[in-house]
This record gives C-alpha cells, structure tokens and sequence, in this order.
C-alpha cells in the first residue's frame, strides 16, 4: 500500500469495498480521508482503507466508530496499492541492498527483474557469471553479494524473506544463449534451439515468468526472429510473456522495430510487453503512429501491453554504441580488442551518438575515482 501526493499513478489490484457497518470493530491500521485509486482505472474517490491482518478494505462513509490499533490521516494524499515497476535493473542490487529505499520511498512494492535480456540465472558456469555481471555492470551495477548461485530457485532463494518489495523474475535471453551456444554470433541450430527449450522449461518451473530480450545487447541480440518465436512457443506453453526491450536498429529505426516484436507474439501465441516504449529522436514519424500500431493489434485481438517512462532522456550502458563485431566472444575478447590501434581507428569511423549529437549524450557512474572528472560530460 502506498500514501502519496497528489498526482500519483500506476496502481493496481483489486480491494473489497463497503459501507462502514461492515467494517470491523477493531483494525489493525485505518488509514483516513484519503483520496483513492484502486487501480480498476476509476478516476478515484474519497474514502478510507482498513487493514486486518492480511485483509484490505476500502470504506465507504464515516468511520466515526471504527477503532484501530494505529491511524493514518491521509488528508490531501492520495492512498493506493503498491506500484508495480515493470522495468527494474535491481537483480543485483536487491541483494546488496536490500531495503531497496530508492524504490520503497516512491511507493513501489512490486518489481519486475532479468529485463533487456540481461537475468543472473541459470549459470552453470561461475566464470560465464561473472563476466556477464561485468559486461551488464553499466546498467545494474557490480556489487558485492551475499552468496552465489547457479539455478534460477538457487537465486529466487536468495531474495526469500530478505527483500523490502516483491519480485518477479523475468529469463533473459542472453544467460540462455550463452549456456547453449557461447558468447558468439554463431546462428543456432535446431539442437541449440532444443537445449535453449530445456533450459527454459527448468527455469520456468524454478519460478521466471517469462523471456525476456534486449536486442541491442550482445550476445542476446544475437538471436534473429525465428530463433525467438522458437522459445517464445516454449514460454507461451508454460503461460509465460514476451518482455523485450525491441531491435532498434531493425529496417526503418521507426515502425520495424515494433512490427518484429508484434510478429513474435503473433506466430508463438505468446504476450509481448513492449518495454520503455518511446519515439526515437530523431524519428521518421510521430509517436501517434507508433500508439496506433499497438492499439490496432489490440484491437484485433492480439495480448499486447507496453511500459513507457514519463521523461525525455534514458540511460543505458556505453557499450552500446559500439558495433556488434567489438563484442564478438567474451568480454576479456573486447578488451583485447579494444586496446588494438586498428580495432579503435576503425571504432572512431563506425560509432555513432543514439542521441541527436554528441553533445545530448552525458557520460556518468565512473566506478574509478580518477574518471570521475570526466562525469556528465
């Protein structure tokens, strides 16, 4: 449950609703005067919440008679369930930090984690972990753990009865490729394609939700569309979703992106969750096309949902700009080619800003001291 400001969004779930002489005589927390979303997209209304051991209920009218342990007036706040974020980059930091107050103190209690493709289980090899943990560190971070693990329940266990919100853990397909193929480029074959099948299915039945992509990531974006609608069949079998972070770079840069994430869910049967859905700048169209696309396939009656952050700047890991061939093997492999004079000239005529221009890029979260001058420059 969450008591906020005014202006507060993104709720969910469902609450019992009555009138105060049903309520109990004595509750655990009554929250007053408040002002209430409960996430059925009511516009909201004025009320009050008592809570009962694991019990919510909306009420309805005075509570002049209701007695509770502890009161909360929520006068001029805005009362609702806890916030789902269906985006988050704290598979690791949960751990390390457990209270988790960045997002407590915004109201989420839910999160979703192992987005973009980039998940922490399975690793059957603790060297392939920690190369990936080092390769992903530009989005969720490298801190130090309280254990290690190699299955997806091995890993859920460790935020059993230790973590401030809920979690959700998405597979992504990059630790799934890895395990079955490596850290090439190599295309899979129809026994990886079956290994890749397998290794889903555990870790589905272990507890993920789903797969999910982030086709600007090595070695996920390795995968082409055929070898997704192959694993999303296994994951819409096992009721999961298809949460993907899309292939920007695909055809137009504007609408193929999309349509390879709509075709994926049309010739699996899985539900695709378009993740941070946005408007590239500069774009070849206007975001109004791009809403249209989702709300027509809706409308034909495809399962098809989208997450969308509500400012103008993202952030994401620098190894993005560089060109697939830099990531080519393991990431020991790129920084051998990284310090080649021929690999760097070449880097200098193929990297690009994803930004208009270099001057709208900031560079930021320099882990040695002595780069920290270079921060938001």
């Amino acid at each position: 449950m969450f008591v906020g400001e005014r202006g507060t969004e993104w709720v969910y779930n469902l609450w019992r609703i009555i009138n105060v002489e049903e309520a109990s005589a004595m509750l655990d927390l009554l929250i007053e005067n408040g002002f209430i979303i409960d996430g059925t997209g009511n516009p909201g209304f004025y009320g009050s919440v008592g809570v009962e051991e694991d019990t919510v209920t909306i009420i309805r009218g005075s509570t002049e008679g209701v007695d509770a342990a502890r009161k909360i007036d929520a006068t001029s706040r805005i009362v609702s369930p806890g916030f789902i974020d269906m985006h988050a980059h704290s598979g690791l930091v949960l751990l390390a930090e457990p209270h988790h107050e960045p997002k407590v103190r915004q109201g989420i209690t839910t999160e979703l984690i192992g987005v973009d493709g980039n998940s922490y289980a399975p690793f059957r090899s603790q060297e392939d972990f920690k190369r990936f943990v080092e390769l992903n560190s530009g989005l969720d971070g490298n801190p130090p753990l309280p254990g290690t693990w190699s299955t997806v329940e091995q890993y859920l266990s460790m935020f059993d009865r230790k973590a401030a919100v809920n979690i959700a853990y998405i597979l992504g397909n990059s630790p799934v490729r890895i395990d079955a193929i490596g850290w090439d480029s190599t295309p899979a074959t129809p026994a990886d394609i079956a290994n890749m099948k397998a290794i889903i299915r555990e870790a589905m039945e272990e507890g993920a939700v789903g797969l999910s992509t982030g086709l600007d990531y090595p070695p996920g974006n390795y995968a082409d569309t055929d070898e997704l609608v192959e694993l999303s069949k296994q994951v819409a079998d096992l009721g999961g979703i298809y949460h993907t972070h899309v292939r920007y770079k695909m055809g137009d840069m504007f609408i193929d992106p999309f349509q390879e994430a709509i075709d994926i869910g049309n010739r699996s049967g899985i539900p695709v969750h378009i993740t941070h859905f946005y408007q590239r700048s500069p774009s070849t169209g206007g975001g109004a096309q791009l809403l249209r696309l989702i709300e027509d396939r809706a409308e034909a009656g495809q399962d098809i949902t989208f997450d969308s952050y509500p400012y103008s700047l993202g952030s994401t890991r620098i190894l993005i700009v560089f060109p697939d061939w830099i990531h080519e093997g393991t990431p020991e492999q790129m920084k051998v080619a990284l310090a080649s004079a021929e690999a760097r000239e070449r880097l200098r005529s193929e990297v690009v800003p994803r930004a208009p221009t270099w001057h709208d890029m900031w560079l930021t979260y320099f882990k040695r001291p002595e780069n920290h001058k270079y921060e938001g420059r």
